[in-house]
């Protein structure tokens, strides 16, 4: 039926949390009946020192190369924020409130940053901005050097309209050693801002990190866009071109394929770049009439001429 999916969840919530809440009273009771425990705790954490050692040294280099995709937080995570972080990943956003509940509650658990990071997430995608903002405020009071914090606050800012605060949220996330969970659209975001004010420099960098890290048909073509206004059209078409190979259909990457040819003075790649362009209906007016101008000025690119 269509209540199955929520009341298995709500089952496993239930068996999770009778499950925690045993470990805890078995662990409790043993931990009070041994005397060295409750007298010297001091002692047995300098004995465990030398032995876990070597043990860390791999953890933090393994944590430096594969960063925690959601924070940086050196508590381990509970059941129920696993569960989160599995949900958030396959956007089963409605049960994510049902499980930040039993967070709450657990004893493990309770209000962390991830916590609040999380309930601004879900905000986010509400269109909540208010709400968002509040809950971010509350993951920087307790973590303010955590990465997701600045980089979900620069995605705030900029699915509001507030380009230059999401702009200086951008650049601090990048900043950091450890990486943020969505570096890909950070730094598709911060290219695009970088763009939007002409700074083509800071645009080609960060483009160029994000073709390193993940390559996309958007990366590419920032990349492109970026070369192009900077004048460098051999470089500006090799990103095109990777671009073109990623996703043949993006009517943008042949509308600057068709700008690169026709400044390089190639009449017949310009005129098939231009024809893509109008069959694939090219939605930025002004980039149009840019190409039509420069047809204008070259001569040709344009069949109908």
């Amino acid at each position: 039926g269509p209540g199955a999916p929520t009341s298995i969840l709500d089952d496993f919530l239930e068996e999770s949390s009778k499950l925690l809440s045993d470990s805890q009273e078995h662990i409790l009771p043993t931990q009070s009946q041994d005397p060295t425990v409750s007298q010297k705790p001091s002692n047995i954490l300098l004995k465990e020192i030398p032995v876990k050692k070597e043990t860390s040294k791999c953890q933090d280099s393994s944590t430096f190369l594969h960063p925690s995709p959601h924070g940086v937080s050196q508590t381990p995570a509970t059941i129920f924020m696993e569960t989160i972080r599995f949900l958030m990943k396959v956007n089963a956003v409605q049960y994510v409130h049902r499980v930040l509940a039993h967070e709450l509650l657990c004893p493990q658990g309770g209000p962390s940053c991830e916590y609040y990071l999380v309930l601004a997430q879900t905000h986010l995608l509400k269109k909540d901005f208010a709400k968002a903002e509040e809950y971010l405020q509350h993951a920087a009071q307790m973590d303010y050097l955590n990465p997701n914090v600045w980089g979900v606050k620069g995605h705030l800012y900029f699915l509001s309209g507030n380009h230059a605060e999401a702009k200086a949220c951008y650049e601090r996330t990048i900043s950091f050693v450890v990486d943020a969970s969505e570096m890909h659209f950070i730094f598709l975001r911060l290219g695009h801002i970088y763009l939007e004010e002409k700074e083509y420099e800071n645009a080609k960098k960060t483009y160029m990190q994000a073709c390193k890290r993940s390559p996309s048909c958007l990366t590419w073509l920032g990349l492109g866009i970026a070369c192009y206004r900077l004048e460098e059209l051999t470089e500006a078409e090799d990103a095109l071109s990777e671009a073109n190979a990623l996703n043949n259909y993006n009517a943008e990457v042949w509308a600057y394929l068709a700008l690169v040819s026709l400044k390089a003075g190639r009449q017949v790649e310009a005129e098939q770049a231009y024809k893509y362009t109008m069959k694939l209906k090219l939605k930025d007016k002004a980039l149009l009439a840019e190409i039509y101008m420069v047809q204008e000025a070259v001569g040709f690119g344009n069949p109908s001429f």
